[in-house]
């Protein structure tokens, strides 16, 4: 009875070392999980040229930038790559902010001196504003079909100052094709679609502006 216990230990024994020997080794092999990468992205100049066409201060329209909204797909910052009708979350590959804080960001820059605005994104009393921007992103994506592209879009609507009646409204849209699905060309191209929404929309506020707004703004006051 004694040796047939002891061989019973001595084979769990063997068995549980055995065991741990083989969990060592693939514990060994593993990689860890996929490998996460930042993307950064270009928001621009912090500071613009002063326009040489301007208007006096005191005619100035001024605008509050609220802060952009988006899509509830969009409000994450894992990068989504969009595969015919589909848009997966990427595993690797994050901005480092959500779509709608980094337009907010390339916004802010690109329309801290214009020659027809003032625009603000912190309160300001209704009384002094001529309008009310809302920037809504409906679109921020990498699409794996070939040619690769990386493409975005938003939505622009001006309100009045009570923000009772909308006055003018647009949906803007880029792309930029990229040879190589990498993480840094994804960044670089992002940082240009942005870029490029920005400027637009910064054209699309100085045609409104030309020669003044429209009349229906001030209405509401």
């Amino acid at each position: 009875m004694t040796n047939i216990r002891h061989t019973h230990h001595t084979a769990v024994l063997a068995a549980t070392v055995l065991l741990a020997c083989l969990l060592l080794a693939v514990g060994c092999g593993r990689t860890g999980g996929p490998r996460e990468n930042l993307l950064r992205i270009n928001a621009g100049h912090a500071l613009r040229e002063q326009p040489q066409t301007t208007c006096a201060e005191d005619e100035k329209r001024h605008l509050r930038l609220q802060e952009t909204g988006t899509m509830p797909a969009l409000n994450r910052t894992a990068v989504l790559v969009a595969r015919g009708n589909v848009l997966v979350p990427s595993t690797t590959w994050y901005w480092e902010g959500t779509p709608a804080a980094l337009f907010t960001r390339t916004l802010e820059n690109e329309t801290a001196v214009m020659p027809y605005y003032d625009i603000s994104t912190h309160p300001v009393p209704r009384r002094q504003l001529d309008g009310v921007l809302h920037t809504t992103i409906t679109a921020f994506e990498v699409v794996a079909d070939t040619p690769y592209t990386v493409r975005g879009a938003v939505r622009l609507e001006l309100w009045t100052p009570d923000e009772t009646r909308r006055a003018a409204i647009t949906e803007l849209r880029a792309e930029k094709s990229i040879t190589r699905m990498e993480a840094d060309r994804i960044a670089g191209a992002a940082s240009e679609v942005l870029q490029n929404l920005a400027g637009q929309t910064r054209a699309w506020l100085e045609t409104l502006a030309l020669p003044a707004l429209p009349q229906q703004i001030k209405g509401t006051r």
